[in-house]
């Protein structure tokens, strides 16, 4: 296991499932409380045996840290999918939907500011088509330049699962009228997406950056990871 997938492992799968598990906790916290207490009250093994269990908790987090990122990535084609049905429809009202759609599940990404970058020509563009961004990033993997870009991509893709974690966590403890911790995850929820957009445009920025300054290298045999 190489090093720089150990760390989106624990970045954005682990602390991401951890994230929704505490927001959803502080929702359900009371019934949460007097469930735990009759468990260890009950079961002499979860009372004795705490270090296993806590070493079996640490892939459920993990997987549900996953399911958070494959929620996030349904999202996206839904908002590819409604952008694509809206576009020969010029219903006000659709249209609104959309934006809304764009503003809650789209600009927070990578592949917004890849775009939103090549239609601006900025003077140290190089490229001029999403294709051709990944492009790059194949090239600079391929030369061992990636890492800086990468770290960047890592915490882009961090902060957009814990803005759905608190978006969820906004609508559970709004639907159980816990307002005071609905508006505190909403704010949560606000920082969590404008440091996403924030390393989404580091990422893009630095891979520009990279590939105009960058020679030539041939890489060591095997060196080669494609991009997670």
């Amino acid at each position: 296991m190489t090093t720089n997938f150990t760390f989106r492992d624990f970045i954005v799968y682990l602390l991401s499932g951890l994230a929704l598990i505490l927001s959803l906790g502080l929702v359900f916290r009371e019934c949460l409380f007097s469930t735990t207490v009759l468990f260890f009250g009950k079961y002499e093994f979860i009372r004795d045996f705490s270090f296993l269990v806590t070493i079996f908790l640490i892939p459920v987090i993990y997987l549900i840290g996953h399911l958070m990122n494959t929620l996030d990535y349904m999202l996206l084609k839904w908002f590819v999918w409604l952008h694509k049905r809206s576009k020969s429809r010029k219903i006000g009202v659709l249209q609104f939907f959309v934006k809304v759609n764009e503003v809650l599940f789209y600009r927070h990404r990578a592949a917004y500011q890849i775009v939103r970058h090549w239609k601006r020509g900025d003077a140290n563009r190089s490229f001029s088509s999403t294709d051709g961004f990944w492009s790059l990033c194949a090239k600079l993997q391929v030369a061992n330049q990636y890492a800086s870009a990468e770290y960047w991509s890592v915490l882009n893709d961090f902060f957009k699962a814990v803005y759905l974690t608190f978006v969820i966590g906004a609508l559970v403890a709004a639907c159980n009228h816990e307002w005071v911790l609905a508006l505190v995850f909403t704010g949560a929820g606000l920082l969590s997406f404008f440091r996403a957009v924030q390393y989404a445009e580091f990422f893009v920025k630095t891979v520009c950056r990279l590939s105009s300054v960058s020679s030539p290298v041939t890489p060591k045999p095997g060196s080669y990871r494609p991009r997670q």
